[in-house]
């Protein structure tokens, strides 16, 4: 099963390269490249104690509009901590824990961009605006991420990760957002979005006798994105 996940993971990223390699066909005016910067500060939102523990997530991605389609195509790629954590007191113990991902995660975008007033919506093919969107994600992570502390005066007590444990995801999602030039060729994108799909776990830890379902496993999506036309 593993062997053949493998296989369309590879699969899926060498057509996303090939997809979007440069080239004389694609109109370059309609041609994005984009850094998340939610990742970068991904850190912030875990307890202060650990954040110097835990890297920031790069995230690069890449979007190209066809206007003769009137929709754009674009792909992400993420290294680093998914946004699903958990940070645990457990009952009767005088420590936390927090429950994290770490890995490589593909995302496969289909947009349509909107231009809203008083009196109409129609389509903007500036590719900019707001959007409705679905995308695919993939992604292959190692597990278990426990960092443990005293809650009194929260002194780290063991930090390790379970390379040894991988998990696979690969699901399907809905995405809105929006996009604005805001200095020549610069711009920002806020995005949020929802997955489902599936995941080779039923379950995921949420504290020592307590767990949840996975089925929406990482395939969350919360970005605020810095990029510039091409």
């Amino acid at each position: 099963m593993f062997h053949h996940i493998k296989f369309l993971y590879t699969l899926i990223f060498l057509t996303f390269l090939s997809f979007f390699w440069p080239s004389t066909s694609l109109n370059a005016q309609n041609n994005f490249l984009k850094v998340n910067l939610g990742g970068l500060f991904y850190p912030l939102t875990l307890d202060k104690e650990i954040r110097s523990e835990i890297p920031p997530t790069v995230s690069i991605g890449f979007e190209s509009g066809f206007d003769s389609l009137k929709l754009s195509l674009g792909g992400q790629l993420n290294y680093g901590y998914t946004l699903l954590n958990f940070s645990n007191i457990t009952p009767g113990i005088d420590y936390s824990h927090v429950i994290a991902y770490e890995g490589l995660s593909l995302f496969i975008d289909a947009r349509k961009y909107f231009i809203i007033s008083r009196k109409v919506v129609t389509t903007n093919q500036k590719f900019e605006g707001l959007f409705l969107g679905l995308y695919s994600g993939i992604q292959n992570l190692n597990e278990n991420q426990f960092v443990n502390y005293n809650y009194e005066d929260y002194s780290l007590t063991d930090f390790y990760l379970d390379k040894t444990q991988k998990i696979w995801v690969i699901g399907l999602g809905l995405e809105a957002g929006y996009k604005k030039t805001i200095y020549r060729k610069i711009y920002l994108e806020v995005m949020g979005g929802f997955g489902y799909g599936y995941v080779t776990k039923e379950k995921v830890p949420l504290q020592l006798d307590n767990y949840i379902n996975s089925r929406a496993l990482n395939l969350l999506r919360f970005e605020l994105s810095i990029g510039s036309k091409l």
